[in-house]
This record gives structure tokens, C-alpha cells and sequence, in this order.
């Protein structure tokens, strides 16, 4: 059964701004076992953009996720790596995922930050209608130096 898709979730790893964690690091902090992990089955991310820009697949897009409670079954949820300023390389992966690979497969999908379906999250550490907005171009107050 393919899943519907009309929503986009936009995450940040809550790590170290500029760290360059990578989606097997966040797999594992998702699936080991409690203290020290989540004790998922799996990363709760469809994709993990690197601080150098790289992306890198999480769960496969056909799998719901776990990044959004109550949102998972029709969304795809993306992480950047780090909390509140992300690389120049990091932004520009994030527009062209959005807009020329998600964006030919799921047209009309929205596009939301994790903060706009929990309000008590900060997560991704921007607005993103503003990004939007903006024309997808890097934030300069959220951008690494």
C-alpha cells in the first residue's frame, strides 16, 4: 500500500550547531535502548542533511515515520543537523530536496516546521513559512559563520 504524502516536516537534531553528526548516529540515538536511546525500530526521520550539505536517507519514505506525533502517517519528516544555525551547504540541500526531489513526487505537499504541529517545540530553530517566504534562501540569523 503506498502511503499519501501532504506534508513535509521540517526537524533539527537538537545537537551542537555545526557538529557533523550523521543519520547513522541519530539511528542509533533512536533505537538503543532507554536510558541512553529512544528504543525505536528505527530512525524517526525520512532524511538527515549533514553539515556538509550531504543527504542522507532515514527511513524508507514508505514507512511512516516517528518525528510528529499524530502527523506520521502522512508525512515524510527531514532533519537538519544541529539546533539553531545550520551551514550555508545544509540550506541549500534543504531547498533542493524540497523543492526538486520531494517536490516532483509529492506536489501540493506542505511545508512545515515540527514547532508548528507541537507548539512546544523550537524544533527546526526557524520559522519556516519565513524561510519560505524568503524565497528558501538561507536565514542569515540561522546561519552557521
Amino acid at each position: 500500500m503506498q502511503r499519501t504524502i501532504d506534508t513535509l516536516i521540517l526537524h533539527c537534531s537538537a545537537t551542537t550547531d555545526g557538529r557533523p553528526h550523521t543519520a547513522s548516529d541519530i539511528r542509533r540515538w533512536h533505537t538503543d535502548s532507554p536510558p541512553s536511546g529512544r528504543g525505536w525500530r528505527d530512525i524517526g526521520y525520512h532524511f538527515v542533511i549533514r553539515t556538509d550539505g550531504t543527504i542522507e536517507p532515514g527511513r524508507p519514505v514508505a514507512t511512516p515515520g516517528a518525528h510528529a506525533q499524530g502527523h506520521n502517517a502522512h508525512s515524510l519528516g527531514i532533519c537538519l543537523v544541529g539546533t539553531r544555525r545550520f551551514s550555508k551547504p545544509q540550506w541549500e540541500s534543504l531547498r533542493l530536496l524540497v523543492v526538486g526531489l520531494l517536490g516532483s513526487d509529492f506536489p501540493g505537499a506542505a511545508v512545515i516546521g515540527h514547532r508548528d504541529v507541537e507548539p512546544l517545540k523550537e524544533c527546526p530553530g526557524f520559522e519556516v513559512r519565513r524561510w519560505l517566504d524568503e524565497g528558501m534562501k538561507a536565514l542569515p540569523q540561522h546561519l552557521l559563520p
